[in-house]
C-alpha cells in the first residue's frame, strides 16, 4: 500500500488518518478523498524519512485535491473529523479564529474511475478526464485498454 510503503515507521495509516482528521480538521468523507487522491502523487524519492516529511507530503496532497475539488482546506485545525460522522467540521486557524467549515463530502463514484484510470495509464489525474477517451489515454494499446475495462468492470 502506499501507506505502508512510503511513510516513517510508526506513521501508519492510523497516523495518517488522525493527522487528516485531528490537524488538518477534515471530516471523514474528505479524509477518504484525499487518501484516494494520495494515490496519483506518490512521495518521491520512496519513504519518506521523518513524521514532519510525512505531515508535509500530506499537507501537499490536502493543497492538491483541494484545488482539484475547488474548495481550500486551510492547515491548523484541530477541527472535528477524524473519522467521527460529521457533517461539517470547523478549521481553527493558527491563530485560534475560525478559518473556514470544511464540509464533508463523500468521495464521488467519478473520481474514484479517474484514480484507477491514471494509476494504470501512469498518467497524473489532470490528465484524465475530460473529453479523452480510454482508447486515447491508452495509446491504442489495445492489451492495456481491455485490463482497464476489466478493472473497471470489477470495480
Amino acid at each position: 500500500t502506499l501507506v505502508g510503503s512510503s511513510m516513517p515507521g510508526g506513521f501508519g495509516l492510523s497516523k495518517v488518518r488522525g493527522y487528516l482528521g485531528g490537524d488538518r480538521g477534515l471530516p471523514a468523507g474528505r479524509v477518504e478523498g484525499v487518501l484516494l487522491h494520495a494515490l496519483t502523487m506518490p512521495p518521491s524519492g520512496g519513504r519518506l524519512s521523518s513524521e514532519a516529511d510525512a505531515r508535509a507530503w500530506l499537507d501537499s496532497v490536502v493543497d492538491a485535491y483541494g484545488a482539484k475539488v475547488g474548495q481550500q482546506f486551510p492547515r491548523g485545525g484541530g477541527g472535528g473529523g477524524g473519522g467521527l460522522p460529521a457533517v461539517a467540521a470547523t478549521v481553527q486557524s493558527t491563530v485560534g479564529a475560525p478559518a473556514a467549515v470544511v464540509a464533508e463530502a463523500p468521495v464521488s463514484a467519478l473520481h474514484v474511475i479517474r484514480v484507477l484510470v491514471a494509476l494504470k495509464v501512469k498518467q497524473p489525474l489532470a490528465a484524465v478526464g475530460g473529453e479523452k477517451s480510454i482508447k486515447a489515454l491508452v495509446g491504442g494499446k489495445s492489451t492495456l485498454q481491455n485490463e482497464l475495462l476489466g478493472d473497471l468492470g470489477d470495480e
